[in-house]
């Protein structure tokens, strides 16, 4: 598969997943959590420093149970949603286990589309628009720096790549392959609930604008770029069609 295609097909499991995870955070009545906010990302700081220290100290194994009890929980709190919170757990166990145990590119994907509307259903509550707004810039200042500067996040891809567990959509091609990281992933996502819960049904424009930001993304063609640069721009880009 060359890269415009497989590009397409990437773009359109963004979308999808981004779809799922708007349509499930539309049908909740969440309370706000008033003040927690900075604490949250002081928290996503730390576990990001702790999983750049495991895979510096190559803790694989640790790294591993951590990331797998995460995709759980993840995925129990998508399908609670929807199921009882038994059933929810027993469907959570069936991904997870098939995702570690026997990875192929459709079970990977298939199980990543349901990771992260879990963690937009978490996180909601936490934010308003200025400060989702404000952490969309902090996450991509970050993610400049983490590319540009540091390179630690380029440390983390290799290393996924090395251990062959990615955190985000992976798709293989001819000469390699693209991969879109969990965040990149996410704080849309995150972005998308927060909005359509003070203005509605406006915020399905939101993914449309992300994921022509994805696409145009891999018509960079660069191996490492902060996607999380052109992800923050296009959820910001939308916030004049909530003013009308």
């Amino acid at each position: 598969m060359n890269i415009r295609n497989t590009s397409i097909v990437l773009a359109i499991t963004y979308f999808c997943g981004q779809l799922i995870a708007l349509l499930l955070t539309s049908t909740i009545k969440f309370k706000p959590v008033v003040g927690q906010s900075g604490n949250l990302f002081i928290g996503f700081i730390i576990a990001l420093t702790l999983l750049v220290l495991l895979i510096k100290f190559k803790l694989i194994n640790i790294w591993r149970a951590w990331y797998t009890l995460a995709v759980l929980l993840s995925i129990t709190l998508t399908f609670s949603i929807i199921l009882a919170p038994f059933y929810a757990f027993l469907i959570a166990i069936l991904f997870t286990v098939t995702k570690m145990l026997h990875k192929t590119t459709i079970s990977h994907n298939l199980t990543e589309l349901f990771i992260y509307p879990g963690l937009a259903i978490f996180f909601t509550p936490h934010f308003n628009v200025l400060n989702i707004s404000l952490l969309l810039v902090i996450i991509a200042v970050y993610d400049m720096f983490s590319v540009w500067r540091s390179k630690h996040m380029i440390m983390l891809a290799k290393a996924q790549e090395k251990a062959d567990m990615y955190t985000g959509y992976y798709l293989p091609m001819n000469k390699g392959h693209i991969f879109l990281g969990g965040g990149d992933i996410a704080f849309p996502m995150l972005f998308t609930s927060v909005m359509f819960h003070a203005y509605g049904w406006t915020a399905l424009i939101i993914p449309f604008f992300t994921t022509a930001a994805v696409y145009s993304l891999f018509k960079l063609k660069q191996k490492y770029f902060p996607a999380m640069l052109v992800l923050s721009l296009a959820c910001l880009l939308t916030l004049p069609f909530f003013l009308v």
